[in-house]
């Protein structure tokens, strides 16, 4: 309302409303809405924060209300958040320097505001903390478990005094307590622990300059996941890696799988998969970290334990021997051979020899024991001797029968009955006691063996029992038999192939022959050489190579004819293109043994190069193997080139060249270049006398292409001083595939020499006495080149002092257009001048040396300088000599023109200089009024 008011008069109007007029400006304000005092300076650390808003006003000061505006920091010290199009906003320190804060109005006709000027000061890092991730990221590494497999990554945060993180700091990491492996050691914001000891634990310790440490939880480290197991005697990482065994069928050999990370950590004994080769009984468990081993049979193989994933491990070889005796058989041959007695038919003309064979637990042959021999039933002879490991039955009484015993310590066997009679004809069987049958055509491989018995009949054709003959065969049969006096005979086939029969001769009864027996190879055995040709090809996937093998034999060294042999190349750079697969439904290549023993198929190369394993092992049985390597250039050294044939010790830089040249199908990516060098006969190394750099940027050659390496050599100051040849050698990459090149086609060599060194020996000249402008003085240099290299001359001159200052300026030198430019090793030359002496030139006496300059030739890098010689001259510099006329008088002051009589005139002269002279002539001239009137 509005008054106005006359003396006791007054009156008011309606009541009325004032507002705001329009928005005129705005003030920045602290907070966060509301009236205030516009926000003038103020000072804060990095990292802390103020918030303030918009406050709007009319042009009278009247507050209106906050407004949305946008927000910015100038000076690069910090952020606003929001920045647009809000009433307030907080803004955070980041940086060091001063700046202001703006509210930019959207509407232009309204007046914006900033705030005075912003102060921001570096916070101070009072504490760090270990994190896992960075940028005050992830939590505060506490207690912690990781395998040898894993990695941790620690950071280091900083923060203030009020906890407000600064940014992750530089520290130095140690190890604060445990057995932690790698050592912990290092420095930075960060630290990657890897690592590689297992089990282990420890705690890491972050020391930060200025604020002090900070320490991680205990870190346990486990094993890492199972990378490899090793066969062990003994659990739990106890005992050693088995490998070569030897021992009896009466021993037991207890085996672990012992298993380990990638580091080698031990992790524990596994289960694994058990197998052997070669060995009885064959060793067969799965999931089982230990096995026992008994034999039962003699042999040699190995054992292997397969964790799976190509975890495996092989023991070395096993070697199985008999045990010690426990039983006793009576047989009819030694060593364990021939058959066991059983009944037996002789007559009087017979004999039969017995032998005390001894066997093991498991019934292996061990060797023949001493034994009691004695009749143990019936009333035959005795045998001769009763004590031995042999004795021989010849009987002498008719129609007695019984059984012979044999006894060594309590380990006893007999015969069966053994009856004297008489035998009308015999047959050839195949088992003992009338058993088996007939033997009639028959085929056998060189592997088999077959036992043949000599069964007695009477006149009736009533078997009578097995009988004593002698055994002997025919044809082609190897070994050949002739045997006397046994029951029977084991034939063991050594040739292939091979024809004939046996014939079973009686002494008395009716002979009997087998039908005819044929040979054949047995199983392919042994070692098989293989032989490419060529052995290295180019990778170009058309060069071949053609293979063959030695002679594949079997056990008796027969031919394998017409066995498969199974042909693998590892990896498959190269492909068998010919002969064609024998047995295609067989894994791998099979190539038959043609009728000479030998295998042979032509490989064809690939466009990649390397190196290819070539397998060979028998198909069915037999345990033939051998294996050879190809070569698939697509690197080829073609030639080694040094620049000079001569290098001198301790010369920095000689030129080699490399010439290499990719034959392979594909680009070559260049990793590694270099030379070597060596020494003739006994060829010897001299690599450690030279550093060798590679200085061309050519990291690849494409396809078929050649291209120059160029080295730089420096020659070691004690390098051998030979003729050194210098080869090279060159490793790089083919789509993955490592290839390489040793050695060139073409070598260079070149001879080490000792530097060249030049001395001036002596400086001479004729003359002792010279004087001031003299000319021409004879001076003669003799040098020496006492190295071996030749040595080239740029400067050659003289030196002229008096006392100890030089007086070089009073001279003009002039060598001799013939001197030499060079001087060969071990040579000495002689360099010639002429000197012209000054007017004014020091007097008295003057050293006269030499100087010279140059280089080795073999590099100019390697300078030479002698200053002085070791025998110098000196000659004595006296003054020129100073003639003058002294006067001169005529012995008449007249004379009369055509006057006959003599007159003279008389010269004085004179020398005022400091040296004699020669008066050679002395001419007269006559002038009248200045025109010679001599004539």
């Amino acid at each position: 309302q509005l008054q106005t008011a006359m003396d006791t008069i007054s009156r008011n109007t309606d009541a009325f409303n004032v507002n705001f007029a329009d928005l005129d400006h705005i003030l920045i304000v602290a907070g966060s809405s509301g009236d205030g005092p516009e926000y003038g300076e103020n000072t804060l650390q990095t990292s802390e924060s103020f918030t303030v808003h918009a406050a709007g006003y009319d042009a009278y000061g009247n507050y209106r209300g906050d407004e949305n505006v946008n927000w910015s920091a100038t000076g690069n010290i910090g952020y606003v958040s929001p920045e647009s199009n809000s009433s307030s906003t907080t803004f955070t320190a980041t940086q060091e320097g001063t700046g202001v804060i703006i509210a930019d109005h959207p509407d232009p006709s309204v007046t914006d505001d900033q705030t005075g000027t912003i102060t921001v000061t570096e916070a101070e890092v009072d504490h760090i903390i270990i994190r896992n991730a960075p940028n005050n990221g992830g939590t505060p590494v506490g207690d912690t478990t990781i395998t040898a497999d894993d990695q941790l990554t620690l950071y280091a945060a900083g923060y203030d005094a009020g906890d407000n993180y600064l940014g992750d700091v530089s520290v130095t990491w140690s190890l604060a307590s445990g057995d932690l492996e790698p050592t912990i050691s290092g420095s930075g914001s960060s630290y990657i622990f890897s690592p590689t000891k297992a089990p282990a634990n420890g705690v890491i310790r972050a020391t930060h300059a200025a604020a002090g440490s900070d320490l991680t939880g205990t870190i346990t480290v486990d094993v890492g996941v199972l990378a490899s197991i090793k066969i062990r005697n003994a659990p739990n990482n106890g005992g050693d890696e088995v490998g070569t065994v030897t021992m009896t069928t009466d021993d037991d050999l207890v085996l672990y799988a012992a298993g380990y990370d990638a580091d080698g950590n031990f992790r524990s004994d596994q289960p694994v998969t058990w197998s052997s080769e070669g060995l009885t009984p064959p060793v067969s468990a799965s999931n089982t970290s230990t096995i026992t081993f008994s034999p039962t049979k003699p042999g040699s193989g190995t054992i292997t334990a397969d964790a799976g994933n190509n975890i495996k491990d092989d023991t070395g070889a096993i070697t199985v021997r008999p045990g010690k005796v426990a039983s006793l058989t009576i047989r009819d041959a030694a060593g364990g051979l021939g058959n066991e007695v059983g009944d037996v038919v002789m007559t009087l003309d017979d004999k039969l020899t017995l032998y005390a064979a001894g066997y093991d637990q498991y019934g292996n042959y061990a060797h023949d024991v001493v034994a009691n021999w004695s009749v143990s039933s019936g009333d035959l002879d005795d045998p001769d001797p009763l004590t031995g490991t042999s004795t021989t039955f010849d009987p002498t009484t008719p129609g007695t029968s019984g059984k012979i015993q044999a006894d060594s310590s309590g380990i006893a066997d007999e015969t069966g009955t053994i009856t004297v009679g008489s035998v009308a004809y015999v047959l050839i069987r195949t088992a003992p006691n009338g058993a088996g049958i007939e033997l009639g055509d028959t085929t056998l491989t060189a592997d088999d063996s077959i036992t043949l018995y000599a069964a007695g009949y009477d006149a009736g054709g009533n078997y009578i029992g097995d009988v004593t003959v002698d055994w002997q065969s025919t044809g082609t049969l190897t070994p050949s038999i002739s045997t006397s006096g046994t029951i029977s005979v084991t034939f063991a086939p050594t040739t292939a192939p091979a024809t004939g029969t046996i014939i079973a001769d009686h002494s008395v009864a009716t002979d009997d022959v087998t039908g005819t027996i044929t040979i054949t190879p047995g199983k392919p055995v042994g070692e098989i050489t293989l032989t490419p040709i060529p052995a290295i090809i180019n990778a170009n996937g058309s060069d071949t190579s053609r293979v063959t093998s030695s002679v594949i034999r079997d056990s008796d060294d027969n031919p394998a004819q017409g066995a498969l042999i199974s042909v693998n190349v590892t990896p498959q750079i190269a492909t068998i293109i010919k002969p064609s697969d024998a047995a295609p439904e067989i894994s791998g290549y099979q190539v038959t043994v043609n009728s000479s023993g030998y295998i042979a198929f032509t490989l064809q190369a690939g466009t990649t190069g390397g190196t290819a394993t070539i397998i060979a092992n028998s198909v069915d049985g037999g345990n033939a193997y051998g294996d050879t390597t190809l070569t698939l250039m697509s690197l080829n050294i073609v030639s080694i080139n040094a620049l000079s044939t001569t290098v001198s010790r301790g010369q920095p830089q000689a030129q080699v060249n490399m010439r290499v040249q990719n034959l392979g199908g594909e680009t070559v990516t260049i990793q590694t270049a270099n030379l070597t060098f060596s020494g003739p006969n006994p060829l010897h190394s001299y690599d450690d006398d030279y550093t060798v750099e590679w200085t061309e940027n050519i990291t690849s050659i494409p396809p078929g292409s050649t291209v120059t390496l160029i080295f730089q050599v420096g020659v070691d100051a004690l390098a051998a001083l030979d003729s050194v040849t210098i080869d090279g050698e060159i490793a790089g990459e083919m789509n993955g595939v490592a290839v390489s090149d040793v050695g060139a086609e073409t070598t260079d060599k070149w001879l080490v020499q000792t530097q060249a060194h030049l001395e001036i020996l002596k400086v001479s000249t004729p003359v002792d006495t010279i004087t001031q402008g003299q000319k021409n003085i004879p001076v003669s240099m003799t040098i020496e080149n006492t190295g071996q290299a030749t040595a080239l001359i740029t400067t050659d001159s003289l030196t002229f002092w008096s006392g100890g200052t030089p007086v070089a300026s009073d001279y003009q030198i002039f060598p001799n257009p013939s001197n030499p430019d060079s001087v060969r090793g071990g040579e000495q030359t002689q360099l010639n001048f002429s000197v012209t002496v000054s007017n004014t030139a020091t007097l008295g006496e003057i050293t006269v040396n030499g100087f010279i300059s140059g280089h080795d030739a073999n590099s100019s890098l390697l300078p030479l300088e002698d200053a002085s010689a070791d025998t110098p001259d000196s000659w004595f510099v006296k003054e020129a000599p100073v003639v003058g006329v002294i006067s001169f008088q005529p012995s008449q002051q007249t004379v009369t023109q055509g006057q006959d009589a003599p007159w003279y005139l008389t010269m004085e002269v004179g020398n005022s200089g400091g040296s004699a002279v020669r008066l050679d002539s002395a001419r007269v001239k006559f002038f009248i009024q200045g025109i010679d009137r001599t004539d």
